[in-house]
């Protein structure tokens, strides 16, 4: 059997929320657990569909600050204080290895955590994600004008019906799910999560990382950064055709079976 436990703890007085995935069959002994990271104006209402995965493998679901049932950072939005806020939970749960879930905005998120930390990292799962977020490549004012935007409902619409209508598979009830999570998160998150201190920091040579990696992608990703597949040799790339965004909520069987094949090939779990 398996129960979930909202919780909370504090990064730099920013309370944030997750929900843990107890195991009354299983006694995790190794400190392993499997981490989801979701994207922008996202929150972890949308893993529901991986409930298989939840039941499996002790798990954690995290709600980004500004994100979902978390508090809003006092601090600038960036990658770095994500990745550090993820830290904040690990620690509260005494995680020592995780496996890395993360969705659009949560790949980079995901990416600066191995980074940042890379002894905790056994692996990454990517979900239609990128290498960088596409907001670094704006200069200062780009990024300003997007922010402004940003906070317009109309012009937020029209970014997250962009999002979804890629792909065959996204159903009208997906869709319905997708924004009503997206416009319940905070104008201020919303136009400044991805338009304030958006760059990563300057990759070295030697930040080369060799543990397994997967990317699980739609047709609109599959010209993705081929500098990934220096600094993470081992990523592997799994393209499917016709689906969009969410391809997680498309077809649910299929990326929980894909997640439990690329864990057991890599034996994540022992």
């Amino acid at each position: 059997m398996t129960s979930s436990q909202e919780k909370s703890t504090l990064f730099n007085d920013t309370k944030i929320t997750y929900y843990q995935y107890h195991h009354t069959s299983h006694t995790n002994t190794t400190g392993q657990a499997l981490i989801f990271i979701h994207g922008w104006t996202c929150s972890s209402t949308l893993w529901t569909a991986q409930s298989p995965l939840l039941t499996t493998y002790p798990s954690i679901l995290i709600d980004l600050p500004g994100h979902g049932a978390s508090s809003p950072p006092a601090l600038p939005f960036s990658l770095e204080l994500f990745a550090r806020s993820i830290l904040a939970v690990l620690e509260a749960e005494n995680v020592k290895k995780a496996i890395l879930i993360g969705h659009s905005m949560g790949g980079p998120v995901c990416t600066m955590f191995l980074r940042l930390f890379p002894s905790i990292v056994s692996g990454i799962i990517y979900i239609d994600s990128f290498f960088n977020l596409p907001q670094s490549r704006l200069n200062i004012t780009d990024r300003q004008i997007l922010r402004e935007n940003l906070q317009n409902d109309e012009f937020f619409n029209s970014q997250v019906e962009a999002l979804l209508s890629h792909g065959s598979k996204t159903t009208p009830e997906i869709k319905t799910m997708v924004k009503d999570v997206m416009f319940a998160t905070s104008t201020y998150t919303r136009a400044n999560a991805t338009t304030t201190d958006v760059l990563p920091h300057l990759w070295r040579a030697d930040e080369v990382f060799d543990i397994p990696a997967l990317h699980v992608l739609g047709p609109m990703r599959k010209h993705f950064d081929h500098r990934w597949m220096y600094y993470l040799p081992r990523l592997e790339t799994s393209l499917w055709e016709d689906f969009g965004h969410f391809p997680f909520l498309e077809d649910p069987v299929r990326f929980n079976d894909e997640v439990v094949e690329f864990l057991e090939r890599h034996k994540l779990f022992g």
